[in-house]
């Protein structure tokens, strides 16, 4: 995935290493050039990322300790102040898909 800010300009996102290329969808940045999207592996798995430019992409699954069986899939939106919204399935629940905010501590 790419994304453009006037600061950057335009930026290439990185993609995971391994046997598998996703499609990497950038969504939406902030103020402070942090990224937020998904990645869409083959299979019709999705796992949500967060990007900076001194840390790269980290996955939110990676990132978030005890989510019971809650599995985040897509970050739509990132706040000024880090707050990030999306999309998760709960496992417990048949996959039933819930909505999500992570406030960084």
């Amino acid at each position: 995935p790419f994304f453009w800010s006037p600061i950057g300009g335009l930026r290439f996102l990185g993609m995971p290493s391994g046997p598998e290329l996703p499609r990497g969808y950038a969504v939406d940045v902030n103020r402070q050039d942090v990224a937020v999207g998904y990645h869409q592996f083959s299979g019709g798995v999705y796992r949500a990322f967060v990007w900076d430019a001194n840390l790269g992409t980290r996955y939110l699954d990676d990132l978030v300790q005890h989510r019971g069986g809650i599995r985040i899939i897509a970050a739509s939106r990132i706040s000024d102040r880090g707050w990030i919204v999306g999309d998760a399935v709960d496992r417990t629940q048949a996959d039933k898909h819930v909505g999500f905010l992570l406030i960084p501590l």
